[in-house]
This record gives C-alpha cells, structure tokens and sequence, in this order.
C-alpha cells in the first residue's frame, strides 16, 4: 500500500529534524524544481494567449499581446500565489477570459479614433483593455470581501459549459486565418480566390503543432506538452522555410524589447479626448464585469480540483481577492486577466513544489526568459502558437460536457426534462456567444438559468428508495451475526438523491422521510448525484437529522466529507457545525455498514468473543470425533491490523475461517489505487474459490482489527479426504451450501437493484 499524504508528514518532519541543513536542500532544490516546471508549462500559454487578446491590432502589433501575457505570468501569478489561499499556486492567462478581453479589443479597434492606424491608438486601446482588467479586479476584492464568491458553486454548470462552448468556437475559429492565411470573409465571399490564397506549409506547421501537443499530453501527462508544440513547431517551420524557400509560410512574432511590462498602461488615458474615450466606457464596464464573473467561476472550479489532486483545501474568500489584486497589478501593467490554473498549479507540484516559494522561481524563471530571450521570442512563427491556441480551444469543452453528450444518447433522454433543459442552456448560451457576443451570453444563460433552477424546483429530488436488502454494505456478515444483519436490512431505507437540494425540494424530502415513521431505523440519504446545495436546504437536512434522532430513527448523509464540495457547502452555510456529531459518510456503503453494526449493537452482539470452529457453516453437521479430526487439521494464526494475510496472484491452497475481528478483500486499480470489494466479519469464510479451482488469488485480503483466522490448507483437505472420504464429502457440501447462498444473495441484489431503477 502506498502512503498518504497525511502519513508522509510525520516522517518529513522527523527527517527535518534529524538532518536541518540536508532536509532544507532538498526542499530548495524541490520548490526550484516545481517553479522551473510551473514556468515552462506558462511560457507558451502567455505567449499564445497574450497574443489572442490583443490579436484585433494586427501581427505588426504582436509585441503588445507577448508583454499583456508575461505581464499575468509574471506579476499575476506572484501576487495571487503570495496572497492566495489555493491548495498549491499556480495562477496567470487563461483562455475564456483572455477571449474576453479581446473581443473589448475588437470593438475598440473598429472606432476610426482607437484604430492601430491612429495617433495613439494602439496605446489607449491597451489603455482601455487595462481599464477592464482593473476594474475587474476591483469586482473581485469587493466580492471575495464580502463572501460573494461563495454564490459562484450555486451557479448551474450548464450556464458556464455552455459560455466555455462558445469560447472555444470562437478561439478555434480565430485560428483560422493564421493557421490558412485566409480570412473568414473572404472564404465565405470568393472561395476559389480563397483556396489560391491557401498557405499550405503554414496549415502543415500549424496543425503538426497542436498534434505533437496531443500527443505529448496523451504520452507523458506530466511534461510540459504546451511548450514540447512550442519548440518542435517552431523548428519544423524553420526547417521547412530552410527546405523550401519558395513555399509561403506566415509570419513571426517580430521584434520586442528586452524589459519587463512597466505599470504604465494606464497613462494614455490622462491625455485622451473624452469623446474618444467616453463612449466606450460602458464596453469597458460590461467586460470588465463579465471577466470577473466568468475568472472566479473558472479559477474556483480549478481550485477544487486543486484541493482532490493535491489532498489539501482552499479558502473561497482569500482565493477571490487575491485574484482580484493580482488583475489589478497585471490590469496596470497592460496585462491579461490572471486566474487560478489546474495546469500549472499540478505541474509545478508533481515536480516536486510544496510551498509558496514555486511562484517566486516560477515568476523569476518567465522574467529571466523575457529579458535574455526576447530575440527568440520574437522569432517564434505565429502559426505555431495558433496551434497551440487550437488545443486551448478544444479542451475548454470539459468532461461535464462530453458526459451531458453520452447522456443524451440514451434511450430515454429526451424524457429527462432537466437533461434536456441542460443541454438546451448549454446550446443556446453557447451560439449566443458566438454569434452576438459574451455579454449577451450572459444575459442568456442567467434567463436559461433562472429557468433551468425552476424547472429542478418541480422536480422530486428523490431518484431511488430501496431498503438494506437491495444496497447492503460490502461487508460479509458470518454466523448468527449473518442473520441479525438481514434482519436488520429490512428497516434500512437508502434514499438516492439527484439535483439540486433548495428549499422546495429539501421540504419535499423532509416530508417524505418523515413519513416512513418508526418503520425504520437508519435512512441513508445519498448525496453522489446532488449538483447544488442552498442555504435553506442544508439548514432543513439538518433539523431532519435532529429531530427524528430522539425517535430513535438515525439519518445518515452519504457522499458528503468535510473537504468535499458537499461537505464545504453545509460548513458554508453554517450547518453541522459540530464536527464529532456529523452523521457523514464518504459513501452509502460506509453508511449502510455503519448502520448494520449499529443493529448488532442494539442487540448485543457486537461485542461477542471469538467464533469457535465449531461455529462455522462450514462445518454444519459435522460432531464429536469427526468434528475433532477437522478441528486438528486448522492453523490457528493472528494478525495485527493492517497485515496482509494473502496477496493478489499468490498461490491459493487454503481458505480461511474469520473467528475475530474483520478482514479487507480489495484489488489493485490501476497503478497504485487499490479498491474494497468486500469486508469481511467474523463468522464468515473467504479464499475457498482459489482453493478449490487451483488458481492464484484474484485479491489481496488484508486485516482491518486485530484478527484471528483458522487456515484449511489444501494439504489438510487432501489427507482428510484420503483417510475420511465421508467427512471430505460432507465439508464440500456444505462448502457447496455457503457459496449457493452468496450467489443467491447477490441475484436477489442485483434483481431488486433492477426493479428500483425500472
């Protein structure tokens, strides 16, 4: 098994201890690693995506959208990984909200008074676009302050698929004309004059490009894929231009020069007419608000993901407003919008940076390239990068949105009214940012939204009860034991849970929880498929929980843990506040487990010594002299919790009969991840399957207590049967009798599985 992060501390700090001076290396040289790694994963985003906003002032202005994405990478990503509270930092451009803030750049651009062409244009639509990101940082500091940021995980997820949709057409389609040398107008208008103006060497670098990062990121995960594109497309492009010199290819990033952004972005605006600058305004604001929303949407998403990756927790309130100082810095440096990456926070961990000191080397790495490598980047082709943008572009289309595709490929889909309705927000708000614009979007997708939300307001919540029989734990119950726990299945209700948890609906669970009375004992309500959870919902899960705790029927929530989305979500709105006292369960087969000893406990029989031999199924029947004959032939063994009593593919010649404590069977998953399958309790015998067909284990079966096992070998059971055939005959049917039972047991589970979900 391998350690958890938690297990590894104690260690570290013992080694610090032990060895200050060697153990403070090794954690320079880990912190240094992961900057170095963080960087590199930035350095062709802030230069793709740089280049994407400010793309509307034309390739000889390319310089302008190099120094907006170092100006994030660098500045941005120091300030908010310094004053954030994410899990690990890892923070600079990203793709939605740099799309953003180059749509204000196009419109600014299409005013004769801002164009590239003008006096000063170019210096005060960069101006103006630093205007946005400031004010959007400023949105954020107020927000985070006052605890809005909390509201963004109530948002519905199809308003946000749907706007990284439309993004992402909106990116790929931008690559079009760097990618062919075509516009998107002149394709539309004359296609044969088009197809003459068609580059193909610069399509072929182009589309190597985004292919080689593909299969980099498919190849090795953990390598800076971005960067691999970056490198090999660039050197395919000179190479091709060295091959033939004749073929047309696009252009470079052109010249720039050697310093860092200064914070002067913001000065062409003292000296601009008012009525140059005024009538933008509004833009400006629009945007400005939009790239908050939209920022702290996107780079809370990220953190949580964060948080799983890394087993660590972010704090919502701190995360907002560093980001918002940290727009504010990058916006007065003519920077892009910073957010939160998963990307760069994991690449920097996975090679080895554990603190905060990986965003300073990070921040140093990317000044150091800008101020020593400025001749390289400027010779950077612009193809390349828009094949980098191309990638950026499709994988802003999430899992949530493939897996919403699969779902309504289903039989039956269209049937499902908040489905459809997702798919339907997911579509609309998507060709709205498209074809109108981002603002517009957002107005769609809050209208859908609102809607989408009433629509899961008249929806049951519930989407399955069953009782214990029909969702028993994973743990094998052995003896009488056996029978007090099927008894006590019957009074068990797992209720699966689905949508989002409000207020109308969580009164319509109250009530129909409440209505199954004192025919119960234990209600797991199961929180997997729960999407959102409002204030008003927690606080009435929880009264639920108290009150019908005096009449003796426990409610039990499943899939909520206190650094789990749900989990964070109660603790948010203030519910559950004693921690010792949560009726909380990682999943519903703990919390069915749970209530199962809590029956045996009611009953006494939890706290029963060890099992005799003679107590086992196995040996039903069997009495006085032939019962001592097999009770010669088992090996009495003890285990300490946490021993292994076999592993996977081990030769199986022997079972076991489990007389105390209880034992794990799981199976390796992937590289290290190991999965239960069933735990074990006293009474009950494993490892007969092996035994009996002659093929190593299938599992590996692990101690969980202290336990005490009585071993049949094969070579017991051979000898037994040469000098007591009889008695061989009867072990092996009622061997026969305990495995005919499990599989009886398990076509009766899956049968009223079937018939709950029908």
């Amino acid at each position: 098994m391998t350690d958890s992060p938690t297990s590894r501390r104690p260690l570290a700090r013992a080694a610090a201890s032990a060895h200050p001076h060697r153990w403070r290396a090794a954690l320079l040289r880990g912190e240094l690693a992961g900057g170095v790694a963080g960087a590199t994963a930035s350095l062709a985003l802030a230069l793709s995506l740089g280049l994407l906003a400010f793309a509307p002032l034309g390739p000889e202005h390319a310089s302008v959208g190099v120094f907006a994405g170092f100006a994030s990478a660098i500045y941005g990503q120091l300030v908010a990984g310094l004053l954030g509270a994410a899990a690990h930092p890892g923070s600079g451009p990203r793709a939605s909200t740099s799309l953003i803030l180059g749509g204000l750049v196009a419109v600014l651009c299409a005013d004769p008074a801002l164009a590239p062409s003008s006096p000063q244009g170019v210096e005060r639509v960069v101006a103006l676009a630093a205007l946005a990101v400031v004010v959007a940082g400023l949105v954020q500091v107020v927000a985070g302050a006052l605890g809005a940021g909390l509201f963004a995980r109530y948002v519905p997820y199809p308003f946000v698929a749907g706007f990284m949709c439309g993004a992402s057409a909106l990116i790929i389609l931008a690559q079009f004309k760097p990618l062919t040398g075509i516009t998107l107008a002149l394709a539309s208008t004359e296609p044969a004059v088009a197809l003459h103006a068609l580059q193909p060497a610069t399509l072929f670098v182009g589309l190597a490009t985004a292919a080689v990062i593909w299969t980099a990121a498919r190849l090795a995960k953990g390598a800076p894929s971005s960067l691999a594109g970056l490198v090999t497309g660039s050197l395919l492009f000179y190479a091709v231009a060295w091959a033939l010199p004749a073929m047309q290819q696009g252009a470079v990033v052109g010249a720039m020069a050697a310093q860092l952004p200064l914070p002067t972005a913001l000065l062409a605006l003292l000296d601009a007419p008012r009525d140059v600058i005024a009538p933008h305004l509004p833009q400006v604001f629009a945007t400005a608000m939009l790239i908050a929303v939209i920022g702290t949407l996107d780079g809370l998403f990220a953190a949580v993901s964060i948080d799983h990756a890394t087993d660590g927790r972010h704090g919502t309130r701190r995360e907002v407003v560093a980001h918002g100082i940290a727009n504010i810095v990058a916006g007065i440096c003519g920077g892009v919008p910073v957010v939160l990456s998963r990307a760069r926070a994991i690449a920097s961990w996975s090679a080895g940076g554990r603190t905060r000191l990986t965003v300073v080397f990070a921040a140093s790495f990317l000044a150091l390239t800008l101020l020593s490598g400025a001749r390289l980047l400027a010779a950077i082709p612009v193809t390349v990068l828009s094949g980098v943008m191309l990638t950026l572009g499709v994988g802003l289309i999430d899992s949530w949105t493939h897996g919403l595709v699969r779902r309504l490929r289903r039989r039956g889909a269209l049937r499902d009214r908040t489905l459809l309705w997702s798919a339907i927000t997911v579509l609309l708000v998507a060709i709205a940012a498209v074809a109108v614009g981002f603002i517009a979007a957002m107005a769609v997708g809050f209208v859908l939204s609102g809607l989408l939300f009433f629509v899961s307001m008249n929806r049951s919540l519930v989407r399955s009860v069953v009782d214990g029989c029909a969702r028993p734990s994973r743990r094998v119950w052995g003896g009488a034991d056996a029978q007090c726990v099927h008894a006590a299945r019957k009074r068990i209700r797992v209720i699966e849970l689905e949508g989002a948890l409000f207020f109308g609906s969580a009164e319509r669970l109250s009530e129909q929880v409440e209505r199954l009375g004192s025919a119960v004992d234990a209600v797991v309500l199961d929180f997997r498929r729960v999407t959102a959870i409002d204030a008003t919902g927690a606080l009435l899960v929880e009264r639920l929980v108290r009150r019908l705790a005096p009449t003796g029927t426990r409610v039990l929530l499943a899939g909520v843990t206190p650094g789990g989305h749900h989990g964070a979500a109660f603790e948010a709105h203030g519910a559950f506040r004693d921690a010792a006292a949560r009726p909380w369960f990682r999943d519903a087969d703990q919390a069915v487990e749970w209530a199962e000893h809590a029956a045996l406990r009611s009953t006494g029989r939890s706290e029963r010594g060890e099992v005799s031999p003679a107590e086992f199924p196995l040996l039903d029947g069997i009495e006085g002299d032939d019962l001592r004959r097999v009770v010669e032939r088992l090996e009495r063994r003890t285990f300490a919790a946490g021993d292994v009593l076999f592993s996977e593919n081990d030769p199986g010649d022997r079972l076991c009969l489990l007389a105390r404590g209880a034992v794990e069977i799981s199976i390796l998953s992937g590289a290290r991840h190991r999965v239960r399958i069933v735990t074990m309790a006293e009474g009950s015998l494993f490892g007969e399957a092996a035994l009996l067909d002659g093929r190593p284990r299938s599992a590996t079966a692990q101690a969980v207590d202290d336990t005490v096992v009585f071993e049949l070998s094969r070579a017991e059971l051979d000898a037994l049967t040469a000098q007591h055939p009889r008695l061989a005959v009867r072990i092996m049917a009622n061997l026969a009798r305990v495995m005919s039972q499990r599989m009886r047991e398990t076509n009766e589970l899956l049968r009223q599985l079937d018939d709950s979900r029908g």
